[in-house]
């Protein structure tokens, strides 16, 4: 297994995906998946760009996702599929380097990797999203801990144990 993920309750109750109800019911007994607070399972690259893009397709307005995960655990296909879904841009790079990506539709995709103070995050206004009718997709939220939203949510990845 490639990666597993735990998305918050409030997120998954929003997803109403034929896709997720099938690996759910493909999994429903497996050790490796509990809903409402717990994990599912991808099998590879596509699997887990898939599952973005179920999430995104039913993702409210306004949205804070937080993607917690080491580096290569799969939060950057997981957006890429987010993104496609809302706007059906298929170039989704991660931006390292410059922090956050603007797509139409009022979508961020946000790489804190590089970031070093929160200070920073509000000097180039990074936060103007914030509280908005965007879509927010943060990796690395943990950068700026008490800049996020009360409403965001988290979603962890991490690689499975076999």
């Amino acid at each position: 297994k490639r990666a597993l993920w735990l998305l918050s309750s409030a997120v998954w109750k929003k997803i109403k995906s034929p896709l997720l109800s099938k690996l759910w019911e493909n999994v429903v007994n497996s050790r490796n998946l509990l809903l409402f607070g717990s994990k599912i399972s991808s099998h590879s690259s596509q699997e887990t760009w898939s599952i973005g893009c179920e999430i995104g397709k039913t993702l409210p307005r306004g949205s804070v996702l937080c993607f917690y995960g080491n580096l290569g655990s799969g939060k950057t296909t997981l957006i890429q599929g987010i993104v496609f879904s809302l706007t059906g841009i298929s170039e989704v790079p991660s931006p390292t380097f410059t922090y956050v990506q603007a797509y139409p539709n009022e979508v961020y995709h946000y790489d804190l990797y590089r970031l070093s103070e929160e200070t920073e995050f509000l000097a180039r206004g990074l936060d103007e999203p914030f509280g908005t009718t965007a879509i927010c997709l943060i990796e690395w939220p943990e950068r700026i801990p008490s800049l996020l939203p009360k409403h965001a949510q988290e979603i962890r990845i991490s690689h499975a144990c076999n």
